[in-house]
């Protein structure tokens, strides 16, 4: 009978990790997983042995749903609600791609209806850089700032996308 309950545990166990809602793409370089559940992506980078994570929510309080890898795991797409002005929220299809020859994660958006008026969207939680000396990184106002991130208040809160020069930010560790 014992041999019989530890067996059923194990096989149960073995159905709730096949179970789990994630998924993984990786180069040379990186290798990024999602976790559909809580709304969260990580981020290893494989030369520096840094991984990078999200919080463990997404904007509106959900996990990401639909999520789907592409048949040569070039690519996770998944859909997301992202957080808008007003209380409002707006679904999108967001596919994560590495790039072929290089430490570059793209990004890209999408909507089921494009002809939607969006209003302040706040894009995918950022990356948490637990560090001190952690700074932003940003092409704004025709010339660029480093903005600490330990400053308090932040003297940025967004960024309007018509004063961005660069479509890029970044974060790193000025230490």
């Amino acid at each position: 009978m014992e041999m019989r309950l530890v067996a059923l545990a194990g096989l149960l166990a073995i159905e709730s990790l096949a179970a789990a809602p994630g998924g993984t793409i990786e180069n040379r370089y990186l290798q990024v997983s999602v976790d559909s559940g809580a709304g969260q992506i990580t981020v290893l980078d494989k030369a520096a042995r840094h991984e990078w994570k999200q919080p463990q929510h997404a904007p509106t309080g959900h996990g990401f749903r639909d999520l789907k890898q592409a048949p040569d795991k070039s690519s996770l797409s998944f859909v997301a609600d992202l957080a808008g002005g007003g209380g409002k929220t707006y679904p999108a299809t967001i596919t994560l791609s590495l790039a072929a020859n290089g430490p570059d994660m793209i990004a890209e958006f999408d909507m089921a209806d494009r002809g939607v008026q969006l209003e302040y969207v706040a894009s995918l939680e950022p990356f948490v850089l637990d560090t001190p000396s952690a700074s932003l990184a940003v092409a704004d106002y025709a010339d660029g700032h480093l903005y600490p991130l330990n400053l308090k208040p932040m003297p940025k809160g967004r960024f309007q996308l018509d004063n961005i020069d660069m479509p890029w930010v970044g974060v790193c560790d000025v230490d």
